[in-house]
C-alpha cells in the first residue's frame, strides 16, 4: 500500500470520526458527567480532587478528566471539545495497531487493513464519538500490550527491558484513566502468554520493571489526591473495584455471563458478515507463530475476564478490539484466494441486501405514526437524505471491494465503504430519537434567565447536565443521591427531604426562584410536595419548572407558590411550554 492509501484512510477517519463530533448534543448522564467534571475543574483551578456538583467523585482517576479539560480550554465549552478526546484516542490505537503490525515484517499492506479493520468496527467507532473513558483506557492498554511484546521479541536485553518500561509506563497512564482493572487485564495477557512460552525468567524481568515504571508514572497523582482525601483509595478500591466487580448495585450494570458474546457479535461488524461466509475455510485456518500466540492471549483472557465480571456495559470490551483487528487481518489474509472471494462477494451482497432494506425502511417510516421514536421532521429531511444515501454507499462500495479488489486491498476497500454511513451515524439521528436523554435544548431556553442567586434542583440522573449547560457547581438534589451518595455524605445539604422541601429551599435565600429539572414520573411524585409551578417546559419525558418561594414574615417558614398548571405533552414532542413569564420583584436586576 502506498502513501495515498495511508493519506485515504486518514481522510475517512477524519470525515467520520472528527469534524461531525460536534452535531449532536451531549447526553444525559455520561456525557454531561464526563463533560462537566472537567469543567469544574477549569473553573477552580483543583486538577487532583474529581467533584461534581461540587461533590467529591471518586469513581475515576483524573487522567480522562484532564485530557478533557485541556480539550476544552483550547476548542471551548463545546459537544465537540468534550468528545474529540475520545476520537483522537481511537485513530491513535489505529496508527499505533498499524505501526506495531509492521514491525512484525508481515506483507505490505497489512497494517493498513488492520487499521481499516479496526477503525470501522461498529462498536470502536460507537465508543470513540461519544465522550466516555473507554476509548483512551483502550488506547493506553494496547500500548502496553504491544511495547511488551516489542520487548519481549528483542535479543538484546537492555532494549527488552527498556521497551517493558515503555509498557509498565503505558499501564501507569491507562490506571490513571480507569483504576485498578487496568493491571489485572494486563496481567491476564502477559503471565498466560510467558508461562504458555515457558519462560519466567522473562515474567520476573517484566514485573519488576513494569511494575516499577507504573508505579512512577501513577505515583506522583496518587500522592497528592491521598493527602488531600485519605479516603479516597478506600473507596476507589473497595467499592469501584472489589464491589463492582464482584457484587454490582442495580445501578452498576449487572448481566450475565454471556452478555459480551452478541455485543462482540454486532460490535464487530461488519467483519463478522465476512467471517459468517469464509466459516467452512476459516475451520481450516489456523494462526501459528509467536505473534498468533500472543494475539490470541491478547483478545481472548481479556475478553473472558471482562465476562467475569457481575458488572457489564458493551464499552467494556472495547480493548478487546485491537488484537481483533489483527486476528481478522490475519485469518481472512490467510484464506484460500477461491474462498476468500466467495466470503467477500457473499458478504458484499448482504451488505447491500441489508442497506437497501434498511433505506427503504427509513423512507417507509415517516409516514407510520408507530414509529414516531425513528421519524424525521419535516427540518431534518437532510439527515434522512444523508442516512439513505451513506446507506446506498455503503452496500455498492461493499459490492465493489467484494468482486474487484484482492488480498489486503479487499479488507481496506470493504472497510472504505463504511465511511459514508459512519458519518451518516454521526449526522443523522432523528432528534426525536434522542430527546428524553438531552437536556440542553431545555436549559437553553432558560440560561438567561437563571441569576447567580437563584436555586437549582435536579434528580441525580440530570445534574450534571444542569450543572454543565447553566455553569454552575451547586445543585440540590431532590430526594436521591444515586452515584452523587458518598460526595453527599460529605455534605448532605446538597439533599432535599421531601418532607422538609420548603424549608430547606427558604433556607438557600438568594433571589426566590427555583428552577426543578426531571423526568415526568419523578415530577409527579413530588407534585403534592410542591403547588403549580410558575412557568414549564417539557421536551419527551422531561420537564423544567419555575417556582417562586417566599419567606413567611410570621413563621419563618417558606412556601412555594405559583398559579401555572403543568400541561401533558406527547412524549415526542419539540419543546413545549408557555413563553417564558417576567420574574417581576425578584427578578435579575
Amino acid at each position: 500500500m502506498n502513501r495515498k492509501a495511508w493519506l485515504l484512510l486518514l481522510a475517512g477517519y477524519l470525515l467520520a470520526y472528527i469534524i461531525p463530533l460536534g452535531a449532536r448534543p451531549l447526553f444525559s448522564a455520561d456525557e454531561t458527567r464526563y463533560a462537566e467534571i472537567p469543567r469544574e475543574m477549569l473553573v477552580t483551578g483543583d486538577w487532583i480532587v474529581p467533584r461534581l456538583d461540587d461533590l467529591r467523585y471518586f469513581e475515576k482517576p483524573p487522567l480522562g478528566y484532564w485530557l478533557t479539560a485541556l480539550s476544552v480550554a483550547v476548542f471551548g465549552e463545546s459537544a465537540f471539545a468534550v468528545r474529540l478526546p475520545s476520537a483522537v484516542a481511537a485513530g491513535l490505537a489505529a496508527f499505533a495497531l498499524a505501526g506495531f503490525v509492521r514491525a512484525q515484517r508481515v506483507p505490505a499492506g497489512v497494517p493498513l487493513a488492520t487499521a481499516s479493520v479496526f477503525l470501522s468496527s461498529v462498536l470502536v467507532f460507537g465508543v470513540a464519538v461519544v465522550n466516555v473513558l473507554d476509548s483512551g483506557l483502550a488506547l493506553f492498554l494496547s500500548l502496553a500490550q504491544m511495547t511488551f511484546y516489542h520487548g519481549y521479541t528483542r535479543v538484546d536485553r537492555r532494549a527488552q527491558l527498556r521497551w517493558f518500561a515503555l509498557s509498565g509506563v503505558a499501564a501507569g497512564v491507562a490506571f490513571l484513566v480507569k483504576g485498578f482493572l487496568v493491571f489485572a487485564v494486563i496481567g491476564s495477557v502477559v503471565a498466560p502468554f510467558l508461562l504458555w512460552q515457558r519462560d519466567l525468567r522473562a515474567l520476573l524481568r517484566f514485573s519488576l520493571t513494569a511494575g516499577a515504571s507504573a508505579l512512577a508514572s501513577a505515583l506522583p497523582w496518587s500522592l497528592a489526591v491521598h493527602a488531600r482525601e485519605p479516603d479516597y483509595w478506600r473507596y476507589f478500591f473497595w467499592v469501584e473495584h472489589v464491589q463492582r466487580f464482584l457484587t454490582p448495585d442495580k445501578g452498576q450494570h449487572p448481566e450475565p455471563l454471556g452478555y459480551f458474546v452478541p455485543v462482540l457479535l454486532a460490535g464487530a461488524l461488519p467483519w463478522t458478515l465476512v467471517a459468517l461466509f469464509a466459516l467452512p475455510e476459516l475451520r481450516r485456518v489456523r494462526p501459528h507463530g509467536l505473534l498468533a500466540r500472543f494475539t490470541c492471549c491478547w483478545f481472548v483472557l481479556p475478553f473472558a475476564f471482562f465476562s467475569l465480571s457481575s458488572g457489564k456495559l458493551a464499552t467494556y470490551i472495547a480493548p478487546c478490539f485491537a488484537p481483533l483487528a489483527v486476528l481478522v487481518t490475519e485469518t481472512l489474509g490467510a484464506l484460500p484466494a477461491a474462498a476468500a472471494d466467495v466470503a467477500f462477494r457473499r458478504a458484499g451482497r448482504a451488505v447491500a441486501s441489508v442497506g437497501a432494506v434498511v433505506a427503504i425502511a427509513v423512507v417507509a417510516v415517516q409516514w407510520l405514526p408507530a414509529a414516531s421514536r425513528v421519524r424525521f421532521t419535516e427540518a431534518e429531511w437532510w439527515k434522512c437524505a444523508l442516512l439513505v444515501a451513506g446507506l446506498g454507499a455503503w452496500g455498492l462500495g461493499s459490492l465493489i471491494a467484494g468482486r474487484q479488489l484482492t488480498g489486503m486491498s479487499r479488507l481496506a476497500g470493504f472497510a472504505a465503504a463504511h465511511i459514508l454511513v459512519l458519518l451518516a451515524a454521526q449526522l443523522a439521528f432523528p432528534a426525536t430519537g434522542y430527546r428524553d436523554r438531552v437536556a440542553g435544548p431545555l436549559l437553553a431556553r432558560i440560561a438567561a434567565d437563571v441569576a447567580k442567586d437563584d436555586v437549582l434542583v435536579s434528580d441525580p440522573y440530570r445534574v450534571s447536565a444542569m450543572c454543565w449547560f447553566l455553569r454552575r457547581d451547586h445543585v440540590l438534589l431532590m430526594d436521591e443521591l444515586g452515584e452523587l451518595g458518598y460526595g453527599a455524605s460529605y455534605e448532605p445539604d446538597h439533599l432535599l427531604w421531601p418532607a422538609r422541601v420548603r424549608e430547606q429551599l427558604a433556607a438557600e435565600g438568594g433571589s426566590g426562584v427555583v428552577w426543578y429539572l426531571t423526568d415526568l414520573e419523578r415530577f409527579q411524585r413530588y407534585a403534592p410536595l410542591l403547588p403549580s409551578p410558575e412557568w414549564t417546559a417539557t421536551s419527551g419525558t422531561l420537564v423544567l419548572a419555575r417556582y417562586r418561594v417566599r419567606q413567611d414574615r410570621d413563621s419563618g417558614i417558606g412556601r412555594i407558590s405559583g398559579d401555572a398548571p403543568l400541561h401533558i405533552f406527547p412524549p415526542q414532542g419539540a419543546i413545549h411550554g408557555a413563553p417564558m413569564p417576567g420574574r417581576g420583584s425578584s427578578g435579575r436586576e
